[in-house]
């Protein structure tokens, strides 16, 4: 997708890898905002683009992997609250009622914007439709040779392999980071 030899190194946690980030082992890393919050508002990293769609109202100057030119790149994940098979559809409109209106409340709202989340809720037939699209997309990536796969995906080097491949475990969005490390003064 962006024509860029990578070598994809995963990481079992975000704190391993945030220290190799620092200490110059890789050269950039994919991951969500909270995990590297520290390091970024520390000025120990910098944020090159965030993969949603849309900017982030988090960090509202760093472009998108889109505007930074590769057009149809998007990764996102998300959350979403399941019942059993069989629930009365009252029940289940009631929940999502209640968590629609939990996810509005201004509470809310302040933590995910500073962990970098867009918090809302949708329809039951909307999340239904999120999952199967994206079942459907990432079975398509998991499918291809590695390197085709890691174009799709639109990695550069590190653990967004991983991420993909996880898509589907994870209603708000995340957006993830493109990161490098910030040069010293020194």
């Amino acid at each position: 997708m962006a024509g860029v030899d990578v070598t994809i190194i995963p990481y079992k946690t975000t704190p391993d890898l945030a220290n190799a980030v620092l200490r110059g082992d890789v050269d950039v890393a994919f991951e969500y905002f909270v995990g590297f919050q520290s390091s970024i508002t520390n000025d120990q990293m910098t944020v090159l683009a965030t993969t949603g769609r849309e900017r982030a109202s988090n960090l509202p100057n760093t472009p998108t992997v889109v505007e930074s030119g590769l057009p149809s790149y998007e990764v996102t994940s998300w959350n979403g609250l399941a019942v059993p098979t069989g629930t009365p559809a009252d029940i289940v409109a009631t929940l999502n009622h209640a968590v629609e209106d939990a996810l509005k409340s201004p509470e809310v709202q302040k933590f995910s914007i500073a962990a970098g989340m867009d918090a809302r809720g949708m329809s039951p037939d909307d999340l239904r439709k999120r999952i199967q699209a994206d079942v459907a997309k990432w079975a398509q990536v998991s499918r291809r040779p590695h390197r085709e796969a890691v174009d799709q995906c639109g990695t550069v080097k590190l653990t967004a392999w991983v991420k993909c491949g996880r898509a589907v475990e994870v209603v708000w969005s995340f957006c993830s980071l493109l990161v490098q490390e910030q040069p010293s003064d020194g």
